[in-house]
């Protein structure tokens, strides 16, 4: 019984250890444009600041960079993303979605995956 007790109060400290440091460790800062437009994964130039004002309100970039799809799957994708409040508007729409399109095909490797 004692044994029992001492290997439970080791499993619990050793919980809680694990807790705090990970509440301690600082997160990561967000990637910003400034980290250099390779680091995200797309390319850069001015659409890529649209990209990044109406995807990053919502979402983070690697969710963006990790979609693939045809200019017609990027149409409906930015249309719900308008529907939905995505700071993108007029003439910008169009743009972006031929950026998105051109970026991101559908026959296209992803970021973190070698291509052959």
């Amino acid at each position: 019984m004692r044994q029992w007790i001492l290997a439970t109060g080791v499993a619990a400290c050793a919980a809680v250890s694990v807790v705090m440091a990970q509440q301690a460790a600082p997160s990561p800062a967000p990637a910003t444009q400034s980290q250099g437009a390779d680091a995200q994964g797309m390319p850069a130039g001015p659409e890529r600041e649209i990209a990044e004002r109406a995807c990053q309100s919502c979402r983070g970039l690697d969710t963006v960079e990790s979609k693939r799809g045809t200019k017609d799957d990027w149409t409906q994708t930015v249309n719900n993303m308008v529907s939905r409040g995505a700071d993108v508007g007029g003439a910008e729409i169009t743009v972006l979605i031929d950026y998105l399109a051109k970026s991101f095909p559908p026959a296209t490797p992803f970021p973190s995956v070698p291509a052959k």
